[in-house]
């Protein structure tokens, strides 16, 4: 029996209609990505899910066990574009900075276009390391068909995309933002800034946002950032938010939940991050388990419980907030 369940696990990941990828670059992977990667098969059993990482590391991850539908891929392996190879000789990012952090942040997205091309792979989901998933993607993947014809990712303010989940329509829509985040690294601008001057600019009919928060938060709340900053609107903060029936993370509820990452500091749960707009402390949680003993985390929001796809753990201590 367990041999057949292992067939059908295979067979439909090999003809799923999305992926999901991780890319976490550097001489060393942290023992929290394995967990990272654990939950996001926990509720994606028949997708394909992709790790990338330096040949080292990812060699004494093929160690481990992995579930059936994880492929681990060395970035050396990879094809490396034209624009990938001028990005790791030109690139005016810190290199210093914990090991090449905003290097390799940034790094990650032209490593993910040439994935997508040389495994021609479409709607894909790149999550960032230190997230824990709680959705099956296939369930939301009719919204994002219908509503994100390139891109769809979290921010968390105008000025800043903090990249917990990005959704990729098709290797062309990571090659046009590519384009844009080598000309910006050029100039020495990391990921976050690069993504969300992307919007504003040659991405402008491209990339649209996650929902954050729900709809009432809007009509609620007088929406700003700690700071006092304000969008230019809330309305790209919620879009289809109905249609999901959920929201995404892009940092304030794993700040909020979870801490910040101490090597910034000692500020623990309950932290609220100076720049993002959605405040976490306006909201109730509550963690309930679904039908399979999965245990997911509610936002309760003004009489509203409404599911959370994602949480971003900041402080790295993930194995707090596995599902099982």
């Amino acid at each position: 029996m367990k041999k057949v369940f292992l067939f059908l696990i295979a067979f439909t990941t090999l003809f799923s209609k999305h992926a999901i990828v991780f890319v976490h670059l550097g001489r060393e992977i942290p023992s929290y990505v394995q967990t990272a990667i654990d939950q996001a098969a926990l509720f994606n059993k028949a997708c394909p899910i992709y790790f990338v990482g330096n040949s080292k590391p990812v060699l004494m991850m093929q160690r481990r066990p992995q579930a059936e539908n994880v492929t681990l891929v060395a970035m050396e392996k990879l094809q490396f574009a034209t624009e990938h190879r001028n990005f790791v000789k030109r690139a005016k990012l810190n290199r210093r900075f914990r090991g090449g952090f905003w290097l390799y942040a940034t790094q990650r997205f032209f490593v993910l276009a040439d994935l997508m091309r040389a495994k021609q792979l479409e709607n894909v989901f790149q999550v960032e390391s230190d997230n824990m998933i709680y959705v099956d993607f296939s369930k939301l993947l009719p919204v994002f068909e219908k509503n994100y014809p390139h891109i769809g990712a979290t921010f968390d303010d105008d000025l800043r995309c903090v990249p917990s989940v990005v959704y990729f329509k098709n290797a062309e829509a990571a090659e046009h933002l590519r384009s844009e985040m080598l000309n910006n690294a050029l100039r020495g601008m990391h990921d976050m800034r690069s993504i969300a001057k992307y919007r504003f600019g040659t991405g402008k009919a491209r990339i649209k946002m996650l929902p954050i928060f729900p709809t009432s938060y809007a009509r609620n709340e007088d929406v700003r950032s700690p700071k006092g900053r304000k969008p230019r609107s809330t309305a790209p903060y919620h879009q289809h938010f109905h249609e999901f029936g959920s929201i995404f993370d892009a940092c304030a509820l794993g700040h909020y939940l979870g801490g910040e990452d101490p090597r910034n500091g000692s500020k623990g749960t309950g932290f609220i991050n100076e720049t993002s707009i959605f405040i976490a402390s306006n909201g109730q949680y509550t963690w309930e388990h679904d039908e399979e003993g999965r245990k997911i985390p509610y936002l309760h929001y003004r009489g509203e419980k409404i599911r959370i796809n994602n949480l971003h753990i900041h402080a790295k201590n993930l194995q707090n907030f596995r599902s099982r």
